[in-house]
């Protein structure tokens, strides 16, 4: 038979959960927003770094290989250097876009989560 001890015990157990439960939901309510606007900053300046190379292919390219050539570059050693120019310009732009996008998202709740799992095995076993 289970003891009055025993109930109150549980139910101390089932309130302390509740609350820290509670605790959680909330953290996790303030912090998804902020990892949302986060994650969206950083499809966006991947969405820049797209337009800004095409953009930089399509206007600027011709006119940079048409000067090139006229200081005497040959053509190929001219389209070689904007290509590098172009590919470094887009390493920079992913990696700004990917230190944004890949953090981990909900930081402080997965805390409040292990720590609970961490109580909860401590109590129960």
């Amino acid at each position: 038979m289970v003891g009055a001890d025993t109930i109150a015990i549980a139910e101390r157990i089932a309130r302390l959960s509740s609350r820290a439960l509670r605790r959680i939901a909330d953290t996790a309510r303030t912090e998804a927003p902020e990892d949302a606007n986060r994650v969206l900053l950083g499809v966006a300046t991947f969405a820049l770094a797209f337009v800004l190379c095409a953009h930089a292919v399509a206007l600027i390219h011709a006119v940079v290989v048409l000067a090139l050539i006229a200081v005497g570059v040959s053509a190929v050693e001219a389209f070689a250097s904007l290509l590098a120019v172009d590919l470094l310009v887009v390493l920079v732009a992913v990696a700004i876009g990917r230190r944004l996008v890949w953090r981990p998202l909900l930081p402080r709740t997965r805390a409040q989560i292990q720590q609970l799992e961490e109580t909860y095995e401590l109590l129960v076993g």
